[in-house]
């Protein structure tokens, strides 16, 4: 669990594990309210998991602008050789329009149109 540090149980993040994947736990990083990570083992290659829960859509830009800011710095300090997971809520609405982001979504949307979090959330992927 990574959350607030006064007490107050709101906010905050975790990681649940099965008893099989927490044996292959090599360590996890509480990053702030909002980020947490944790480092597995598996057979072949390690596994970098970042859970992360988002502003919403209503919070400010420099709120979106500084949480994203520590999450593009959180996975420039992962292990380069890692395989890289990102899981959680990041309040994103993502197009169907790939033409915009190839290699990063498929036409297989809900969504016609992207929200300020979704396009901030295709542009750090």
């Amino acid at each position: 669990y990574s959350g607030r540090t006064d007490g107050i149980k709101r906010q905050g993040v975790g990681i649940a594990l099965s008893k099989r994947v927490k044996n292959t736990l090599i360590s996890y990083t509480p990053i702030s309210e909002r980020i947490i990570t944790a480092r597995l083992h598996s057979r072949h290659i390690n596994i970098s998991v970042v859970v992360a829960y988002a502003p919403t859509e209503d919070a400010n830009d420099g709120v979106k602008d500084d949480f994203y800011q520590q999450l593009s710095d959180t996975f420039d300090e992962l292990p380069g050789h890692d395989i890289k997971l990102l899981l959680g809520d990041l309040n994103a609405r993502v197009t169907s329009d790939n033409t915009m982001w190839p290699g990063v979504i498929s036409k297989h949307s809900l969504h016609s149109s992207s929200n300020n979090n979704g396009t901030r959330m295709l542009d750090f992927c």
